[in-house]
C-alpha cells in the first residue's frame, strides 16, 4: 500500500484494505456514475463510501 492511500485509510478509521474506483453508470455506460448510483452499488454490496471531503475534515 503506498504511504498517501496508507494515510487516507488510517483518517478514515478503517483496516488496511481500501479501494478508489470509478464506477460506470447502469444508465449510460459512457458516463461514470453518480454519488446517488454509487451509494446504490455500495448499499448493495456491503460497502464504505468516504468522500475526499469526508478525508479532509478529519
Amino acid at each position: 500500500m503506498c504511504t498517501r492511500t496508507g494515510e487516507l485509510v488510517r483518517r478514515a478509521g478503517l483496516s488496511g484494505v481500501v479501494a478508489f474506483a470509478d464506477l460506470v453508470s447502469v444508465r449510460d455506460e459512457t458516463q461514470m456514475a453518480d454519488a446517488g448510483e454509487a451509494f446504490e452499488f455500495a448499499a448493495e454490496h456491503g460497502l464504505r463510501v468516504v468522500s475526499v471531503q469526508q478525508i479532509r475534515e478529519l
